[in-house]
């Protein structure tokens, strides 16, 4: 994992781009590297989905959040796991609060997103890689299981991780692999083999009902069988790549990050620290940061000037938000509704 607050200060578009452009010509990496970008307007402590800094969300879990927005929206309930999660992607481009992070495929959308507002403030482009082919797209079971989280208690959701977790650390070299392909129906026999007795039949009860609950909220074509492969999952992190069904996800070529899941109970069952969650919740997103390296050399260490993000003076945010029209980069063209067009148009009759 590299630094990921390794910050390089830079001025202009042009300037950004050709150290993107550099990086991407002079890139000696031995693997095929995707690159993404998200532009934040101020400094945060931890690059966070917007349902994480909700903390009655984070401990409650947001089955009802959901169901009451849906409501309140008129929303027909979803059928399928493929209607599910480009709901949510619908509703996050709306305000909502999800456990997915926006990121883009293009550095101007980003640097848009950088310098939109707070003139008073720094803001930021952080970069992220993943290995070309490696994205996982919304059709896939693992995006459906972890979208399908949002409507399930979180106690449910602690349970199952925490029992994964402990029998997790009793395997040799905590390989989970080889417990990936045992379904769930032959599990209460292996659970025996590492927790005994009571507590083993109290353990295969709380991944039982996980994997039942699951299975009524993600609604997959095959049924969902694989406890410890579904674990697996959940605490990775993952890049997805969004089915273009909006016009805005379009114009920003949006993509996200899908942290890994945490528990929001230590192993005793003892609450965390809000702080904690959040942390590890960023430490797995910071896991994509990546490093882009230019022709400069580094007085500091001999090499070649690298870095991760690139921060922007915030009084030079005006400047660039006028390079960036000048590219047709406006509020009107990254949100394609009727408001911001009129309001993207009103503010450039007033300049001229």
């Amino acid at each position: 994992m590299v630094d990921s607050n390794k910050p390089k200060k830079l001025a202009t578009v042009n300037t950004i781009l050709k150290n993107i452009f550099l990086h991407s010509e002079n890139s000696s990496k031995e693997v095929d590297e995707e690159l993404f970008f998200r532009g934040e307007s101020c400094p945060y402590g931890f690059r966070l989905p917007s349902l994480y800094r909700e903390e009655k969300l984070v401990r409650r879990g947001s089955e009802y959040y959901y169901r009451t927005l849906l409501n309140e929206l008129g929303r027909d309930d979803y059928t399928e796991n493929t209607s599910l999660v480009r709901m949510i992607s619908e509703l996050q481009h709306y305000g909502a609060k999800t456990r997915m992070l926006d990121i883009t495929k293009s550095p101007l959308v980003a640097l848009y997103f950088a310098v939109e507002k707070d003139d008073d403030k720094p803001g930021f482009i952080h970069i992220y890689g993943v290995e070309r082919m490696k994205e996982k797209f919304d059709t896939g079971h693992t995006v459906a299981i972890k979208s399908a989280l949002n409507f399930m208690p979180q106690d449910i959701i602690d349970d199952f991780l925490i029992v994964c977790h402990r029998i997790e650390k009793k395997l040799d070299n905590g390989n989970i692999e080889i417990l990936g392909g045992v379904p769930i129906i032959e599990m209460r026999e292996k659970i025996n083999n590492y927790i005994r007795d009571e507590e083993g039949e109290k353990a295969f009860n709380k991944l039982n009902n996980f994997m039942n609950l699951l299975n009524q909220r993600a609604r997959t074509r095959e049924k969902l069988v694989y406890p410890f492969k579904i674990y697996k999952d959940l605490i990775s992190s993952q890049i997805v790549l969004p089915s273009k069904t909006t016009e805005r996800i379009r114009q920003q070529q949006g993509a996200f990050i899908y942290p890994s899941v945490v528990s929001t109970k230590r192993s005793d069952g003892v609450s965390k620290e809000y702080v904690e969650i959040q942390q590890e919740i960023s430490g797995s997103i910071d896991e994509f940061a990546t490093e882009l390296h230019t022709n400069k050399e580094d007085k500091k260490t001999g090499g070649t000037l690298s870095f991760s993000v690139i921060q922007i003076d915030g009084k030079r945010k005006e400047k660039i938000r006028k390079q960036l029209e000048l590219l047709g980069i406006t509020s009107g063209y990254m949100y394609p509704d009727i408001e911001h067009q009129s309001r993207a148009l009103i503010d450039k009759l007033n300049v001229m």
